[in-house]
């Protein structure tokens, strides 16, 4: 972007250091809906993309539109198309290329791993304005999994900048959570920032202090720059 590539990552503990979330956001090139229900997608590899592509075509998605309740429902269990990083150019070079990572495979095994329900928000550079919204719950899943119910469906969520309507009870805890949302600026400019929330203990202990918190954001900034850039 014109004011350069920004990545933030806020960890935020309560008082008594028993909980705590974290997000991670960035003013790259944002998702569209599309983006958005391929990082969403689960429980498919590589080739039944490939597959449910062929058979269903690019641009379909799962799901019905709701017109009135600014949300579609879509299934998660959806295929991927390789999308151009702009147009007339082809995907963007990393020194690392992987399908786990780029076709967003492991984003929610990781989200989970860290605490229970992963926060996407996001906003495609030259867009319309609105701001894309959807959240995914660990323990939700596995409840309407118990009770054969559709697990892999979901609501997406389109918003104005600044709505913090679609936050959860438990984000609204932590300030910097909800400064982030209301910071959003309006206008065409992309974003995209994950909130994990319920962190797990073990995590907690790793992030309790400041110091702590400064050496995680360092290691997760040199394998950023790792993955994009390379050892130089």
């Amino acid at each position: 972007s014109g004011g350069g590539r920004k990545v933030r990552i806020c960890f935020c503990v309560n008082g008594s250091g028993t909980a705590a979330s974290l997000f991670v956001e960035d003013n790259g090139v944002g998702m569209d809906r599309r983006g958005v229900n391929d990082w969403a997608v689960m429980n498919l590899s590589k080739s039944e993309r490939e597959r449910r592509e062929s058979e269903s075509g690019p641009g379909s998605l799962g799901g019905t539109s709701d017109a009135g309740g600014g949300s579609d429902p879509f299934a998660l269990t959806q295929q991927h198309t390789q999308r151009q990083t702009q147009a007339g150019r082809g995907t963007q070079d990393r020194f690392l290329c992987s399908s786990l990572s780029f076709f967003g495979v492991g984003s929610k095994n990781a989200a989970f791993f860290l605490g229970d329900s992963v926060h996407v928000a996001t906003r495609p550079r030259g867009g319309e304005g609105q701001v894309l919204d959807l959240s995914l719950s660990a323990r939700e899943l596995e409840e309407r999994y118990r009770r054969k119910e559709n697990a892999y469906e979901a609501f997406l969520h389109s918003r104005e900048p600044k709505d913090t309507s679609t936050l959860t009870k438990e984000e609204r805890r932590f300030g910097p959570v909800v400064q982030a949302v209301m910071s959003e600026k309006c206008g065409a400019g992309g974003f995209t920032r994950l909130t994990v929330t319920n962190l797990k203990r073990e995590v907690i202990g790793q992030i309790k202090d400041r110091q702590s918190c400064e050496q995680v954001c360092r290691e997760l900034a040199h394998i950023y720059h790792f993955y994009v850039h390379g050892a130089a």
